[in-house]
């Protein structure tokens, strides 16, 4: 396993369900990050506005529209519009020895695998701790 390699487990059996490699040589630039499953996961970094996502599955396309420095968003299907899944960094279920620790919330229909949203929001929070927004 590379250094910046997510593997998705179930939680059952260990058994690896998806297997990405996340490394990040450059900033700025977009980059398109391929699942073993077929997933891939596409940064288009736009300047100074906030980046986009699209996340590809089989024929059907998904954007992330992530807030600004966040990695709370909306995550919408591209050809219709609608409301796919969202996410939400809470920081306030954290005690004082906790502060650190955030707990990411995420909130789908199902329209992407549960498998593929761990590891593109895993792909994401690296890219952001690596790029820093």
């Amino acid at each position: 396993m590379s250094k910046k390699e997510f593997v998705v487990k179930e939680a059952t059996d260990g058994q690896a369900k998806v297997r990405i490699d996340a490394n990040n040589k450059f900033c700025g630039f977009g980059k398109t990050y391929t699942s073993d499953d077929g997933a891939s996961f596409t940064i288009d970094p736009r300047m100074f506005l906030p980046d986009r996502w699209f996340i590809r599955q089989s024929n059907v396309t998904y954007v992330f529209k992530r807030f600004a420095m966040s990695l709370n968003g909306d995550i919408l299907d591209v050809e219709n519009k609608r409301l796919v899944a969202q996410v939400k960094v809470d920081k306030a279920n954290t005690t004082s020895e906790e502060k650190k620790k955030k707990m990411i919330i995420l909130n789908s229909d199902g329209s992407i695998s549960g498998w593929d949203l761990v590891a593109f929001i895993a792909v994401v929070r690296n890219r952001i701790r690596q790029c820093g927004y």
